[in-house]
């Protein structure tokens, strides 16, 4: 799926994800993928995919953040996962 930077910040748009911030590592990691996004290194579609649940990120805030970072649209495999703790009735 092609993810802009907006789409991007718009799944990181969530009340707990400066949390994820103080992770140790954050920053490192990102820069390390904007540089290969940047550099044409990125491999489109390839590697684990970003998990969204209910319009927030379970997996993949580092691929995301450095999109956002680095201000190009990039491939990234993307999965919309049900909730399944929460049925709809």
């Amino acid at each position: 799926m092609l993810v802009t930077p907006q789409q991007a910040a718009r799944w990181l748009d969530d009340p707990y994800f400066p949390l994820v911030h103080t992770r140790s590592g954050h920053r490192r990691k990102v820069d390390l993928f904007v540089q290969e996004m940047i550099h044409g290194k990125w491999k489109p579609g390839v590697g684990d995919p970003v998990e969204i649940m209910d319009g927030r990120v379970k997996e993949g805030v580092h691929r995301l953040s450095a999109v956002v970072q680095c201000g190009l649209t990039i491939d990234l495999p993307v999965l919309f996962l049900a909730n399944t703790d929460n049925p709809a009735s």
